[in-house]
């Protein structure tokens, strides 16, 4: 499965957080999409990177509705 839009999204943002490594949202973002696809080990990955940012700030993106929903799935 090459996730069609989704799956090029996550291509680009992958690349964009290569470019911004200090800025958590390309990397919020791929994890939404990955998430999405059902890529949990990649979603995880992010996650435990480090690059979302302080505690604070991936609990606030973790409480949008796009992950939440498949986290409550796994």
């Amino acid at each position: 499965m090459n996730g069609g839009v989704i799956g090029n999204a996550k291509v680009v943002l992958k690349e964009a957080a290569k470019l911004f490594p200090v800025k958590p949202m390309a990397q919020y973002n791929r994890a939404c999409y990955c998430s999405q696809l059902g890529q949990l080990d990649d979603t995880r990955l992010i996650w435990v990177s480090g690059t979302l940012g302080d505690a604070k700030q991936i609990k606030l993106m973790a409480l949008e509705e796009n992950l939440k929903l498949r986290y409550e799935d796994g």
